[in-house]
């Protein structure tokens, strides 16, 4: 089952990748090694490069030091601290070269193929969000 979820991830890239920016996008297979060994020393370390299904190189010399490199489990990008795992992706409101709404359309459609709903875990973090902006307000008025 987890092939077919990979496989679906990788159609979902495949269709979106290209609308989300104006820099070189890449998919599975046609992904350059010399590119994604950069993007592995750069901010992608210890991804394989058979589980890449896509990458987006925004370095200034097309050597693919800086950008996203997407995974079944989520995605890397430069200043990030490891994977970013769809589910807990943060809308992109302005990144300057992307077509924003287009990649966090692609970004909720990657997390969708999980389909393990919402998690006990994501239900408490809004309600402990929730419950501390009320503090918050009842505290200050």
């Amino acid at each position: 089952m987890a092939e077919d979820k990979k496989k679906a991830k990788a159609r979902i890239i495949q269709e979106y990748l290209p609308r989300c920016s104006r820099y070189k996008c890449y998919t599975q297979g046609e992904i350059p090694m010399s590119k994604f060994e950069k993007a592995r020393e750069s901010y992608a370390s210890g991804v394989s490069y058979w589980d890449v299904l896509g990458m987006i190189d925004e370095s200034f010399f097309g050597d693919g030091s800086k950008g996203f490199l997407f995974t079944e489990e989520g995605y890397y990008t430069k200043g990030s601290d490891g994977c970013i795992r769809y589910r807990y992706h943060p809308q992109y409101g302005r990144l300057l070269g992307y077509n924003t709404p287009v990649l966090d359309e692609m970004l909720d459609k990657l997390y969708q193929v999980n389909g393990d709903g919402v998690s006990g875990g994501e239900v408490a973090e809004v309600a402990l969000k929730l419950a501390s902006a009320f503090l918050d307000a009842w505290l200050d008025g």
